[in-house]
């Protein structure tokens, strides 16, 4: 399966989210996302994306130049994007973290990694909205689990090397690998709670696993939306984006659901609308919001290139 309805719909899900980040799950109630708007939060014309995209992109067009994974050239290319605004939706760099900055200030005066930290307040999305190829890549190479997590570890550590946020890459990239088989989406939750529970995990995350309890202990869409939080909190994202998923059925419900959600809506956006896009394909993602994103062009060109390195 190729990546371009996964980017797609990762790219158009950010966009619909940077308009209304931090805003409300009450202020949201009561002005709801039904469509692309513009400026408001982020003061971003319509169909801009953010830094989820940004990263994202820097990271397909690592792998594409460097033909396989090489974290000392994706840091590089996530400096290109916040130093020289590259990857970027109107030519400037806006929504990055403190975590991702001041791990990128460290690769730059370094150039060692783990460039990341691995102190516990370090466990924003800033690794996990950048996952989308990184699970693609891995999906169609024939090596064994314990080299994928590790490749996976070492490229969320590049800005996020906590293993809370490991350990939230790991369970993200497994649900999509799953969901590119074609397996069916409450299938592929459960394959993966029983994947995870059943990893020797005891070395690389000695209790963190507990920290994801919720999601890989019970059932998370049986939880009531009160319940279910939408914070920067890479647990709490992860939480939503599993919850949003499992109980919408098509393209538009799924992100226009996460978006109104409130808080991090630009990443949880992006991360619901990417396995929306792979479930639904890309003949679901209304059309309109397709020619509102900006430099559309421009990602189905990496996504294009992605797919024949892939």
């Amino acid at each position: 399966m190729a990546i371009d309805s996964a980017i797609l719909g990762f790219s158009i899900g950010d966009a619909l989210g940077v308009p209304v980040e931090f805003k409300t799950r009450k202020y949201l109630k009561e002005h709801p996302v039904s469509d692309m708007l513009s400026f408001q939060t982020n003061n971003q014309p319509k169909g801009s994306w953010s830094d989820d995209t940004s990263m994202t992109l820097a990271t397909m067009d690592s792998i594409i130049k460097c033909q396989n994974i090489d974290i000392n050239d994706m840091a590089d290319r996530f400096l290109e994007w916040w130093k020289k605004d590259a990857y970027t939706a109107t030519g400037k760099c806006f929504g990055m973290g403190d975590g991702t900055k001041k791990a990128l200030a460290y690769w730059q005066l370094n150039k060692t990694q783990p460039s990341g930290s691995k102190n516990i307040t370090n466990n924003g999305n800033g690794s996990l909205m950048r996952m989308v190829p990184i699970a693609y890549y891995l999906s169609k190479r024939s090596i064994n689990e314990k080299v994928k997590i590790e490749i996976i570890k070492r490229v969320s550590s590049i800005t996020h090397a906590h293993d809370i946020s490991v350990l939230g890459c790991i369970i993200y990239c497994k649900y999509i690998d799953y969901i590119i088989a074609g397996i069916e989406k409450n299938r592929a939750y459960d394959l993966v709670k029983n994947d995870i529970l059943n990893l020797d995990l005891s070395n690389c995350f000695p209790y963190y696993q507990n920290e994801y309890d919720r999601l890989l202990n019970q059932d998370i869409k049986n939880l009531i939306e009160n319940n279910i939080n939408s914070s920067g909190y890479v647990v709490d994202t992860l939480e939503a984006v599993f919850w949003t998923f499992l109980k919408t059925n098509n393209y538009q419900e799924a992100v226009l659901k996460a978006v109104n959600l409130g808080g991090d809506t630009d990443t949880i956006g992006a991360l619901v609308g990417a396995l929306a896009g792979i479930m639904y394909g890309l003949d679901d993602i209304p059309l309109k919001w397709l020619k509102d994103l900006k430099k559309e062009n421009y990602i189905k060109k990496l996504c294009y290139q992605f797919n024949q390195i892939v």
